[in-house]
């Protein structure tokens, strides 16, 4: 009975031992992995700073332009204008910078300009213009070019609005111009 109890107890802990040394084994990518430009979440690079690339995008060289996609604005998220030159509207496969907006900090209402809204009567909201971060990343390494403010101007009222709060206002968000201008140094080298 003693010799039983000892081979249970040997395999009990030989099955113990297996199952800790197949954890210490196990595969897990984790956020340090390749990822293709083709087929990744590009917000990956965004969500996993300093630590994603694309190793098969094109590298950040040679001439001019360099396509650059900003996750969250040009990234399919909003429709692009007609207007907006090819380099803001890149194939997977041609982006050599992405953009990743960080903080938004509103400043000052913009001096004259209201947007009218129903809530629950008619009632004007002062547009408050901002400045928002972006730290710009070459795709192929992952290596940050920049980190830049974008500031809002002219910002259009919106169809709709959600509010929160007894003092709603618009807040002002970036168009294609202002990150064209903001970003131009580094597309257009």
């Amino acid at each position: 009975m003693k010799t039983a109890m000892k081979i249970v107890g040997a395999v009990i802990g030989l099955a113990a031992l297996t199952f800790g040394a197949l954890k210490l084994v196990e595969h897990d990518p984790g956020p340090t992995a390749d990822r293709s430009i083709s087929t990744a979440r590009l917000d990956d690079l965004c969500e996993n700073l300093g630590q994603v690339s694309f190793p098969d995008a094109p590298a950040y060289e040679g001439p001019a332009p360099h396509p650059i996609v900003v996750v969250g604005f040009n990234d399919g998220s909003a429709t692009p204008d007609a207007k907006v030159p090819a380099a803001w509207k890149p194939q997977r496969s041609q982006i050599q910078l992405i953009g990743c907006i960080g903080t938004v900090s509103p400043g000052n209402p913009a001096p004259g300009r209201t947007c009218t809204f129903n809530i629950p009567t008619y009632r004007q909201l002062p547009i408050v213009e901002t400045t928002t971060s972006v730290r710009l990343y070459e795709a192929r390494t992952g290596r940050m070019v920049a980190d830049v403010a974008v500031e809002s101007s002219n910002t259009p009222c919106p169809l709709q609005l959600t509010t929160a709060g007894d003092n709603p206002t618009v807040q002002g968000t970036p168009n294609y111009e202002q990150y064209e201008a903001t970003f131009a140094p580094y597309v257009n080298r």
